[in-house]
């Protein structure tokens, strides 16, 4: 399994290379993963802030690039599985901060980009139901609506991302820590990541600079 999914990384998609060659970056990077409604964003907002990083979210690029074209999520995602586009827009910017560093990345994928870049990879995780009540609270929208939305997209990613990568995104086994954020409170979880996040960058960054 490791060899194959080591073989996908090396693959060329739309004019650049998904590498595992990246250099060290010259500054920290802390992913923050998982599927939709899990709070990556509510907990990597203060984690950049804590740290003097930089927050940079490609859900929220991706938001963005559907509202700019008037079209919802679910229907982005359609067009996506038709046309790798938009996600090369996104991956090009998470392979350039890559190879920058100095970010928290709240993103899908990055983790799988990054995996032989040093980094710091959480994945967040939560059950459905919860997280779709956390989107629908979040967005003001109907729970039925975001439950369809929500699996539709999900969906589509899976599929793609196999396809244009070979990446299975519920495979776990390369996250350096898996959280489940529907287990404890915010307040709990935040004192969780920044402990890890602070035992990280002492370890491989302060004392390896020192």
């Amino acid at each position: 399994m490791h060899v194959f999914l080591h073989a996908a990384f090396q693959k060329d998609f739309g004019g650049f290379s998904i590498m595992s060659r990246l250099k060290r970056p010259n500054r920290p990077i802390i992913i923050l993963t998982g599927m939709h409604g899990v709070g990556k964003s509510t907990y990597a907002k203060p984690l950049a802030e804590e740290f003097n990083l930089e927050y940079v979210s490609t859900g929220m690029l991706f938001r963005k690039i559907a509202s700019e074209r008037g079209l919802t999520i679910a229907q982005l995602s359609e067009i996506c599985m038709k046309t790798p586009e938009f996600d090369r827009e996104i991956d090009s910017l998470t392979l350039s901060l890559l190879e920058s560093g100095g970010v928290v990345l709240d993103s899908l994928l990055a983790g799988w980009f990054a995996r032989d870049v040093e980094s710091f990879k959480i994945f967040l995780k939560a059950p459905f139901e919860i997280r779709c009540k956390r989107i629908a609270s979040r967005e003001n929208r109907p729970l039925e609506e975001v439950i369809s939305e929500t699996i539709a997209r999900e969906n589509s990613e899976k599929k793609r991302f196999m396809e244009y990568y070979g990446f299975n995104i519920e495979d776990l086994g390369f996250y350096d820590m898996v959280l489940d954020t529907g287990f404890l409170s915010q307040d709990s979880v935040s004192r969780i990541l920044k402990t890890a996040v602070s035992a990280y960058l002492e370890e491989k960054w302060v004392v390896k600079n020192a």
